[in-house]
């Protein structure tokens, strides 16, 4: 079964990229099984916007995980999630296990209606939402590649978190997030130098909860501030 990526190539000028690219992508692999590595030569559409096919598993029902070669020569590697809806690359680059410097792409859904938007070098982004958020708070993608809150007691969000909130948003519009670096609110009350982590309904907390997954965020840099540095879930 495959599961379809998308996304966009800007020239370093800005403007859309014409012809073809290549993207190297090694995998899928999983617990049982490796696949070889392979080059996909892309032909991108006029507007720079281009599309692939990508194995996610012969019934769809696990998550795949990939290696990714830009055609700048950047690479990062994530997780494709489970799921039929196409994804976009910039939420996979977002959520990457091995961060990148990005070069020629600036990666966002194609699809109008998703708002998702992750500028070249960017640590934000936005996103259509799947149910109401409210600021503050830790959110993730679904399968249909719209925003909900994470949640450490729902296995599925461990690997689709993409970053905190910004604003508040209600279902059906779009919620901006930051994915890396420092963010500020004055209600928080955090302990210095405190570590923070995923709780329920996209809360973020000092200790992680007893049970379901661990996912770290970053740390509290003051009582108002945090280093957001999203780690990677420890499944439990």
């Amino acid at each position: 079964m495959y599961r379809i990526v998308t996304g966009k190539v800007l020239s370093p000028s800005g403007n859309p990229r014409k012809g073809s690219v290549k993207f190297e992508f090694t995998g899928s692999f999983d617990n049982t099984a490796q696949y070889p590595t392979f080059t996909e030569t892309i032909k991108l559409n006029f507007d720079g916007t281009f599309s692939v096919p990508l194995w996610v598993n012969e019934l769809g029902e696990s998550e795949s995980s990939y290696n990714c070669v830009l055609p700048g020569g950047d690479s990062f590697s994530f997780t494709l999630p489970i799921g039929s809806a196409a994804v976009d690359l910039g939420v996979l680059r977002e959520r990457s296990v091995t961060p990148f410097t990005p070069n020629l792409l600036d990666i966002h859904n194609n699809d109008p209606n998703a708002h998702l938007n992750i500028r070249n070098g960017d640590s934000v982004g936005n996103i259509l939402t799947a149910a109401t958020i409210t600021g503050g708070r830790v959110i993730a993608m679904n399968a249909d590649g719209r925003g909900i809150y994470a949640d450490s007691l729902i296995a599925s969000t461990a690997n689709s978190v993409i970053g905190i909130s910004t604003n508040s948003a209600a279902t059906g519009t779009v919620v901006n997030y930051k994915t890396f670096g420092r963010i500020v609110e004055p209600t928080w009350n955090w302990t210095v130098n405190s570590p923070l982590f995923v709780g329920t309904d996209g809360q973020i907390l000092q200790s992680p909860l007893v049970s379901g997954y661990i996912l770290k965020l970053g740390v509290a840099l003051s009582p108002v501030e945090i280093l957001l540095n999203i780690g990677k879930p420890i499944l439990r």
